[in-house]
């Protein structure tokens, strides 16, 4: 889960890809072109089945499945009374290493 307001409650740290979500999250819409969502290919496990999957699809299917994932993670951290309308043709993502 990545609930950011319960972090006072349950002790729970906050990932630096929660972090870079909020921070693309209220900016993704104003800023042209969109802030990129930065992955590090050192937190990919060498040799995981996540791996093997996502080196398996093609350029298209590889940008689908990381604009849903990180729509996904954006959409947690949408937790304003006035949420922010997430667009995924608006996400943009690298993997760096």
């Amino acid at each position: 889960m990545f609930r950011t307001t319960e972090a006072a409650e349950t002790g729970h740290k906050r990932s630096k890809y929660e972090k870079q979500g909020e921070f693309i999250l209220y900016r993704m819409n104003i800023y042209k072109p969109s802030p990129t969502f930065v992955l590090d290919t050192s937190d990919l496990v060498l040799g995981s089945q996540l791996e093997r999957e996502l080196s398996s699809l093609d350029d298209a299917g590889l940008d689908d499945v990381m604009r849903e994932s990180i729509y996904r993670l954006l959409d947690e951290l949408n937790l304003s009374p006035f949420k922010v309308d997430v667009l995924r043709r608006n996400i943009n993502w690298e993997i760096r290493d």
